[in-house]
């Protein structure tokens, strides 16, 4: 049996917050969306992001990487990516042209929109200017 008296309780607290942090940053993770009904549901009351993608585009790999590994700054926003040719009435009512395309989305609204890497990085993705993007987004108004 360990005396926990060696500890105090600060450094009780710190390692149980390091775990939890390390288990929380495990569990989130970028979800595939399958079908545009499951989009449209969740849509109506999730904060989320939605990276519309096709698999075969250099970029929406890029993309996909790059919220995988920023995701777990974002405790408040669900992440999603859903192949845009699996979202047909979406992608043509959000006059989506271009991928990827991130979609931002809260309560039921389309608030904020990133297309390509254009305002984070241009020609090639800035994870700090996707993570200052979204910060600074309407998802949070």
């Amino acid at each position: 049996m360990t005396d926990t008296s060696d500890f105090s309780d600060d450094e009780i607290f710190a390692k149980y917050r390091k775990r939890r942090i390390n288990d929380f940053k495990k569990q989130k993770e970028v979800k595939e969306l399958k079908t545009e009904e499951e989009l449209m549901k969740k849509s109506m009351s999730d904060t989320m992001i939605v990276h519309f993608y096709k698999e075969e585009f250099l970029r929406c790999k890029i993309m996909n990487e790059a919220l995988e590994r920023v995701c777990h700054k974002f405790r408040d926003i669900d992440f999603y990516k859903a192949k845009a040719e699996n979202c047909l009435v979406i992608t043509e009512k959000l006059n989506i042209q271009a991928l990827p395309f991130l979609g931002f989305f809260h309560k039921g609204f389309f608030v904020d929109y990133i297309v390509g890497f254009e305002k984070i990085g241009e020609n090639e993705l800035k994870e700090e200017e996707l993570i200052s993007f979204i910060k600074n987004s309407n998802i949070y108004k």
